[in-house]
């Protein structure tokens, strides 16, 4: 039998009170003390009594927010799956999600999506957050009131959010630089569509592209244009057009982000199919057009793995009362027609 609270605290010569403090890292405890007390888990292996959490919040919702900026792109489409996973095998600790879905990336409304979720009594926010001081301040206030916010598929800069989880965009946009050298001859002109520059990821995915390509240049090939599209078909339909029609020696298209099908229906009725296309992400989409030869390439990010860590790291947190990684990042793979 596993040592319970009470017993540490025996142990330590500290009330229960005190064990608790530590444990949920509270403060208000001297260091010596806090010490015995971290000395005692670590020696007896103490583990949270979870049936006993389970019967607890089983009349007791555990409320996590959902934010999303995911209308039109259906990449999220396997992340909601791997957090409705999730929630089935978390479903005896009371874990239940309120939605919250947005199209592009406007600050403002992102911020009523926070608020919104708020009256629903939360408890843990997870978020594909706009990287804005605005969002990152709101973030801090709801941290400060002990709501557990973690960043899904893309994180922002200077916030007090409690993880990340999500692929290491600057790492697939190195990837993606390499296989644009790859695929291509000794000289390439090359054109990035990606989503919008407000989303932390999508810059950095598009600097590590730029930063392949600098080390490239010798050999010819050149990052002729970054468009932002935000992950609008249409949109990314009338910037490769225009792209294209304004300079017809472009022979590579680098998609970032959405848009995908815009941009391979532009080349199509531009006739200008000697173009290779490269993406990112393993949609329905993207595999008809792989299929199809529209699409050389595409690196994945493991989107359910992403939605179903969320949701475990919630639980981690509000029920396990758990320590969690502050970046977890997912495996990057490169998939190909014959692989997919």
């Amino acid at each position: 039998m596993s040592i319970t609270i009470s017993r540490i605290a025996e142990l330590a010569g500290v009330s229960r009170a005190t064990v608790d403090r530590v444990l949920k890292k509270r403060g208000g405890v001297n260091t010596q003390t806090a010490e015995r007390i971290q000395n005692i888990i670590y020696k007896y292996d103490y583990k949270p009594n979870l049936i006993g959490k389970a019967l607890v919040h089983s009349n007791k919702a555990i409320n996590i927010g959902v934010i999303l900026n995911d209308v039109g792109n259906r990449f999220f489409d396997e992340v909601k799956l791997g957090m409705r996973s999730a929630l089935c095998d978390y479903s005896d600790f009371g874990l239940k999600m309120h939605l919250q879905e947005l199209k592009g990336y406007d600050v403002d409304e992102q911020l009523n999506a926070i608020d919104k979720v708020l009256e629903e009594g939360m408890h843990a926010l997870i978020i594909t957050p706009i990287d804005d001081i605005k969002i990152a301040r709101k973030i801090d206030i709801l941290v400060a009131n002990d709501i557990k916010v973690i960043a899904v598929n893309s994180d922002l800069t200077n916030s007090n959010r409690l993880a990340y989880v999500g692929c290491d965009y600057y790492k697939s946009g190195l990837i993606a630089g390499g296989l644009i050298e790859l695929l291509t001859s000794e000289k390439a002109k090359v054109g990035i569509l990606t989503g919008s520059f407000k989303v932390l990821g999508h810059k950095l995915r598009v600097r590590g592209i730029q930063d392949t390509i600098t080390k490239l240049e010798h050999k010819g090939i050149e990052i002729a244009q970054i468009i932002e599209c935000d992950d609008d078909n249409e949109k990314s339909y009338q910037a490769t057009k225009t792209m294209l029609e304004n300079d017809s020696l472009m022979d590579f298209i680098y998609i970032t982000a959405g848009g995908v099908s815009g941009v391979c229906r532009a080349i199509s009725n531009l006739k200008m199919n000697h173009i290779k296309v490269a993406t990112f992400d393993d949609t329905e989409e993207i595999r008809i057009l792989i299929n199809n030869g529209q699409i050389l390439a595409t690196i994945c990010q493991q989107p359910y793995e992403q939605g179903y860590k969320a949701i475990k790291l919630v639980y981690r947190t509000c029920i396990a009362e758990e320590q969690v990684m502050d970046i977890n990042h997912t495996e990057l793979t490169i998939k190909i027609k014959e692989s997919i």
